[in-house]
């Protein structure tokens, strides 16, 4: 792999690691940016799909990142390389909103959590039981004539 590759899939595994970390998390993370104003806005466009699929939930969803310290406070201690790539980028820019946009993580991890539940649920739903894949193999088989 070349720098950039290892780079992009470095950045793809904070990212990762974050959402799994805001996922565990939610409840007192969402307490302490809401008590403290922490929050920052993304200007994120909210899928139609997911206002069609829970409109009441995303109506007045406000698409907002807890603020950098807390996000670079947070995934500096993934990793030794996400520490690395972290005290890197502080040689190139002092502004933290810089810092978090170069990492990958000016985005609301609670919306993107949403966007991989909704994903998974549509999944599931196309996706036969594996008994019922097992049934469809077994008639197949029999009906080409296979001994099973």
């Amino acid at each position: 792999m070349n720098f950039t590759q290892e780079l992009e899939k470095l950045k793809h595994d904070i990212c990762e690691k974050w959402l799994d970390y805001c996922q565990r998390n939610e409840e007192w993370i969402c307490t302490l940016m809401n008590a403290n104003s922490l929050w920052r806005n993304t200007n994120e466009e909210i899928d139609q799909y997911l206002i069609e699929a829970d409109q009441e939930k995303f109506e007045s969803w406000n698409t907002s990142r807890p603020n950098a310290d807390f996000i670079i406070g947070v995934v500096s201690n993934f990793n030794l390389e996400a520490q690395s790539l972290i005290g890197f980028t502080t040689t190139l820019s002092t502004n933290r909103d810089v810092i978090i946009q170069s990492l990958g993580l000016n985005f609301d991890p609670f919306l993107e959590i949403e966007r991989r539940k909704f994903s998974q649920s549509q999944q599931a739903t196309l996706i036969p039981a594996s008994s019922e894949l097992d049934d469809i193999r077994e008639q197949i088989k029999q009906n080409s004539g296979e001994i099973t």
